[in-house]
């Protein structure tokens, strides 16, 4: 029996959305930089296409042997979402990795007591607080 013309359009137009459902939500997804938090890097309105299978955990499954899975590295740029309210997604990018120490002394970044050459400016205030007792906790 020969279908109708409505039906095979209803019929491909519900598969190319399944697939784009599918995509954005294991594979792609577009993102747009909401804030100036990260402009040394990212501008305020940039899009960016993040893989979203490239850091996923699942270690010993087939999937993971099909697909390039790998751990974060220094400098990747990571999509998450905020722990406090799920519904927010930071943009950050990754200046260490597990077992790192991370220090700011004198707004220099330290990781694993050596000190970063960090082109980025990590903090915009230009007042530098010594580590002493005699500045209160309200300002440093």
């Amino acid at each position: 029996m020969k279908k109708s013309v409505a039906r095979e359009y209803y019929e491909a137009i519900l598969v190319a959305f399944l697939l784009a459902l599918f995509v954005r939500t294991f594979v792609f997804e577009n993102f747009k930089i909401p804030s100036g938090s990260m402009e040394e890097n990212l501008l305020i309105g940039d899009q960016l296409v993040v893989n979203k299978f490239i850091f996923a955990g699942n270690g010993g499954s087939f999937l993971h042997r099909l697909f390039p899975y790998r751990a974060p590295q220094r400098g990747d740029v990571v999509v998450f979402k905020f722990p406090e309210d799920t519904r927010r997604d930071f943009i950050k990018r990754c200046v260490a990795v597990g077992g790192d120490t991370v220090e700011l002394r004198r707004k220099q970044l330290y990781i694993n007591g050596e000190m970063q050459d960090e082109p980025q400016v990590i903090h915009r205030d230009v007042r530098v607080y010594d580590d002493s007792p005699a500045v209160p906790i309200s300002s440093r």
